[in-house]
């Protein structure tokens, strides 16, 4: 114990006599401290933003039970209970309806929301405003005969009830003034249908048109009136719900932590508690299928942002051993001077331990301050919140344990020279043995991951398709396969970025080549820098990686993110179908197209005419369309379509017989170009030939079944089309969904466009731009890459860090070099110039780095961007502005690094 303290306080006194060189050293340290605390911060914030821009998503999710009607009083009972449950922010009442009110007319969903409610924030006003009063209704313009109800009209709702004793089921009638036409990116169609189907409830179709009323003022009423008749609604029309907000900050903390099972067992067993006793109330499971929701979603965006780290930790450990080059001369002098006067091994290695724990401790705290300052000024001041005694106990550790590794790998690298070799600065050949072995794996498998980029080889194809058939032995190894190959979607970059810098850098025909670069530009000095060049294996290596590495993360990051935009907005306009879209209502096409096109910054208009029929094992959805104006006005790419005859296009369409039809439906059907598909509409039926195929290819996956293997098609849903001249056919049996497509001029904002349409006063509604129809996780990715650029300007940092201790580090193995060069004539300008031609050479692995960032960029996209689901959106590469700042940006700063450190180096020879 007495030699524990001892090395314990011999440490603490020198680390009080060097703090300037303690202070230097932990500058890299720091470095890595600053880069785990905005990871920690950076997900929190994501995972803060997702909670908010995904709460309409999942509002009507979160919710504790379902179950047939209650009365108004029993409703208000029921969401005080739920409300003095600790863990609980908020309740609420919503009821879900699906009524009819004839064969004839369209099924009626209503969605009654209390009139506090925050969810009435969720949806956008088309024409109308304010929240529905009495008697009054919302309609949303989401479903197919939204049309059938404009401002200001009548909607007749007849509610069914049900008197005690009664077998009847009259009819409550009840007029519904409609007071605006809202959109919102809730399916709320889906989650009728959902409810419909639940125990009790009768089974019915889709619903049609969806009303938004106000429960307070509408149907609370209603309830009490029915309660005082002794009558109820019909239970299998209706379902009423309590829906249950949690406390943000504890779903969060289970979210993080890997609890939300135990958060939705202990959520259940407090809910049922406090309505043990009300033998009418029940406790669903909606709430464990939301939380593992957000689960999924927060796993995926902390797995982003923490593979995009990566490289970035590499890079800092790489310069942390540039750092341990730095300080290993002094080290071998405290090694030397402590062994003179007696003291062992095990007491060295205490002291110089406890040292790097005390320059962990200051790199830690310095680290952290700045995170927090930083992620303050460009995130929120809310960050704060998200640093906890966890947060900081893991930072400490992680900083900790590479601090001591890199003292004790410092210590190592001193311990076997003798007493006399301490005093002496060995050569950097004698300091290094060079394996080939470990670059040539590293090179392989790095490789490897480009090679399947580029041929789109994934192994999970594979194991797709052999539906588990495979033997056993080798179904293993396919999965080993599958396991390896996700690790090198994030490795395989900084593994071959590793090995061909080491390879390279020790390869004397590599060195060769590269050193006739300086010898051919500036002559007798170039020449001096070759032979440098090709005897400093270990400072090359160092150089070409930290170079490779730093502009490979910036490129990977620039290019992504440039890429992920140009996605985002291919994909919002094909879910947009133009630059500007509306539907229309009534019969004015014609002069509802004539006052678009007079708008001076409108290119063209068509309109698509959606309506969905059936084959004969599936329903598909169809677009009618005109040909000649759809292809100047609707978005669209060659690839998605084959057609029978290429010279012909669409305008194969202009007759009522042909269909380009859906390649999944094909598949699944069997059908090819030339064959006849039939279409049925309750008793009618129609019989088109197939001129032309659109969507994806399917993937065929393999299925086993009791009755044997069966094979199965997927990929994303898409439509089907038709011409224009069908719709004749369909007269009096159904009524499509008139949208038009509106191509804008380039340069003009669409957004103006928009606003120019609804200043005409049409007949239309829900006129949306491209920039509108922007997913949610495609906004989310973007927001993630544009937080990862602040890692490219951490990375450049580091690298300045990693050159620095580097040349700083050679200058004193070089200082002999120089005095002969100063002795021989070579004026100070002269010896700049030779160590900066010196690894001039190696700034050719910036290209390197540049070449493997764009392979990563698009390689990642499409394994991230589509997964196993064949999209219409292929991963395309994209240079734009990011990509043309950074990557030239981080370029300049390495090489104004390297001239800097030259500069320095030549005034310091002794």
């Amino acid at each position: 114990m007495t030699f524990f303290l001892n090395a314990l306080t011999y440490a603490t006194k020198q680390a009080q006599r060097r703090k300037r060189a303690l202070l230097n050293d932990s500058i890299g340290y720091s470095v890595v401290a600053l880069s785990l605390t905005l990871m920690y911060v950076s997900s929190g914030f994501l995972y803060q933003q997702a909670m908010v821009d995904t709460a309409q998503q999942i509002v009507f999710d979160m919710n504790v039970e379902y179950q047939a009607l209650l009365s108004d009083a029993e409703l208000r009972l029921r969401a005080m209970l739920l409300s003095s449950v600790e863990g609980v922010a908020r309740t609420e009442t919503v009821m879900f309806s699906v009524m009819s009110y004839g064969n004839s007319s369209p099924v009626i969903g209503v969605v009654a929301l209390q009139e506090d409610s925050a969810v009435w924030n969720d949806f956008t006003f088309r024409t109308g405003t304010g929240t529905p009063r009495e008697n009054q209704c919302l309609v949303v313009l989401d479903t197919q005969d939204a049309s059938h109800y404009p401002l200001n009209s009548t909607v007749p709702v007849y509610i069914p009830y049900m008197r005690q004793g009664s077998t009847t089921v009259p009819y409550l009638p009840l007029d519904l003034n409609v007071t605006g036409l809202v959109s919102t990116g809730i399916d709320l169609s889906a989650l009728l249908l959902e409810y419909s189907r639940a125990p009790g409830m009768i089974s019915l179709s889709q619903p049609t048109v969806i009303l938004l009323v106000n429960y307070n003022k509408t149907m609370a009423p209603i309830l009490d009136y029915l309660a005082g008749v002794g009558a109820t609604i019909s239970p299998a029309t209706l379902l009423t719900n309590t829906v249950v907000w949690l406390d943000q900050h504890m779903v969060q903390q289970a979210v993080v932590m890997g609890m939300t099972q135990s958060l939705v067992d202990t959520m259940k067993l407090r809910l049922s508690s406090a309505l043990s006793g009300h033998g009418r109330f029940v406790v669903g499971s909606n709430l464990e299928g939301a939380l593992d929701t957000l689960k999924q979603y927060y796993d995926g965006l902390s797995l982003g942002l923490f593979t995009s780290l990566i490289p970035m930790f590499f890079l800092a450990f790489v310069v942390l051993q540039l750092q341990g080059l730095r300080t290993a001369r002094r080290r071998r002098h405290e090694v030397g001077l402590l062994r003179t006067k007696g003291y062992s091994s095990g007491f060295i290695r205490i002291a110089q331990t406890w040292e790097s724990l005390l320059v962990a401790v200051l790199a830690s705290i310095v680290g952290m301050l700045l995170g927090l300052l930083i992620s303050v000024i460009f995130l929120s001041s809310g960050t704060v919140s998200l640093f906890s005694v966890e947060m900081v106990l893991v930072i400490v550790g992680i900083t900790a344990t590479i601090t001591v590794y890199a003292s004790r790998a410092s210590y190592r690298s001193v311990h076997g020279h003798s007493l006399g070799m301490t005093a002496h600065d060995p050569s950097e050949e004698e300091q290094v043995s060079m394996s080939r072995f470990v670059p040539a794996l590293c090179t392989a498998l790095g490789l490897y991951k480009m090679i399947a980029w580029a041929l789109d080889i994934a192994p999970y194809e594979i194991l797709v398709a052999s539906g588990g058939g495979l033997d056993a032995y080798l179904l293993f190894l396919l999965q080993v396969w599958l396991s390896i190959d996700s690790i090198l979607n994030v490795l395989g970059p900084v593994l071959l970025l590793y090995g061909l810098a080491r390879m390279a850098s020790s390869s004397e025909n590599v060195l060769y080549v590269l050193s006739g670069i300086s010898t051919r530009l500036r002559g007798t000095i170039g020449t001096l820098a070759s032979r440098n060049l090709s005897r400093h294996q270990q400072r090359n290596l160092q150089l070409a990686l930290v170079l490779a590495l730093t502009v490979g993360y910036a490129s990977w990051t620039s290019l992504a993110l440039d890429t992920t935009i140009l996605q985002s907005q291919e994909r919002a306009l094909v879910d947009n179908g133009a630059d500007v879209s509306f539907f229309i209502r009534g019969d004015e096409d014609t002069h509802v197209m004539q006052q678009v096109l007079s708008i001076t910054a409108v290119e063209a208009i068509t309109i698509e005419r959606r309506f969905t029929l059936n084959t004969v094992t599936e329903s598909i959805s169809l677009r009618a369309v005109t040909p000649d104006t759809w292809e100047s006005a609707a978005y669209s790419r060659p690839e998605w379509f084959t057609f029978a005859d290429a010279s012909k296009g669409l305008t194969l369409l202009d007759s009522n017989n042909t269909i380009v039809l859906e390649r999944l439906v094909a598949a699944r059907l069997g059908l090819h170009l030339g064959d006849t598909v039939s279409l049925y509409l309750e008793n009618h039926s129609w019989s088109l030939l197939i001129c032309g195929l659109f969507g994806p290819t399917p993937v065929p996956i393999v299925v086993q079944g009791f009755g044997g293997s069966s094979v199965e098609y997927y990929c994303e849903r898409t439509w089907s089309y038709v011409g224009a001249q069908f719709c004749e056919l369909l007269q009096g049996l159904i009524l499509p969904q008139k949208r038009a497509l509106v191509r804008v001029s380039d340069g003009a904002m669409r957004t103006e466009v928009a606003s120019a349409i609804d200043a005409l006063h049409l007949p239309v509604y829900q006129i949306k731009t491209s920039e509108e129809t922007v997913s949610l996780q495609t906004r989310l990715a973007t927001a993630m890459l544009s937080l990862r650029l602040v890692n490219v300007v951490f990375s450049v940092i580091i690298s300045l860090l990693g050159v620095s201790a580097l040349m700083l580090a050679t200058r004193e193995s070089r200082r002999e070099e120089i005095r002969n060069m100063l002795f021989r004539g070579f004026g100070r300008s002269s010896i700049g110039t030779l160590l900066y031609w010196e690894i001039v050479p190696l700034m050719t692995f910036m290209l390197v780095g540049v070449l493997i960032g764009v392979f990563t960029s698009v390689g990642l996209s499409q394994s991230m961007f589509q997964g196993t689901q064949v999209t219409l959106v292929s991963a395309r590469l994209a240079v734009g502005g990011f990509s043309a700042v950074f990557i030239p940006l981080t370029m300049m700063t390495c090489v104004a690094a390297l001239r800097l450190a030259c500069h320095v180096t030549k005034w310091r020879p002794r």
